[in-house]
């Protein structure tokens, strides 16, 4: 799928923070939503998520709107000391914009008669 000017995009965060610096990672993580939020770069809620297998790592995936909208917020100075302050918890840290190539629908059930 190509992608166009006002293609929707997507968030996507993968973290693995280094042990015990986990509350401090979720508190920068708050913040940095928070400041998407008041830039209208997110779309409802906004979850971070946290693997009950690895406890340390956590992850993000939200609608973030058009792509140039998403270009303009990640070139801001803001988001960029946000990923930084973000970075300094981490073993690893790999946020990513992407978009939608495929969707797949539950099949629709037929209504049963009375």
């Amino acid at each position: 799928m190509d992608s166009g000017p006002n293609e929707q995009c997507y968030f996507v965060g993968d973290w693995l923070i280094k042990k015990g610096r986990e509350q401090e990672f979720k508190t920068v993580w708050t913040d940095f939503v928070q400041w998407t939020l008041d830039r209208k770069l997110g779309e409802g809620e906004i979850n971070l998520y946290q693997d009950l297998g690895e406890p340390r790592r956590f992850y993000a995936l939200w609608r973030c709107g058009p792509e140039h909208s998403v270009e303009q917020w990640t070139r801001e100075t803001r988001y960029k000391e946000f990923v930084m302050r973000m970075r300094a918890f981490c073993e690893k840290c790999t946020p990513t914009i992407a978009t939608s190539v495929r969707s797949v629908s539950p099949p629709v059930e037929e209504e049963k008669g009375t």
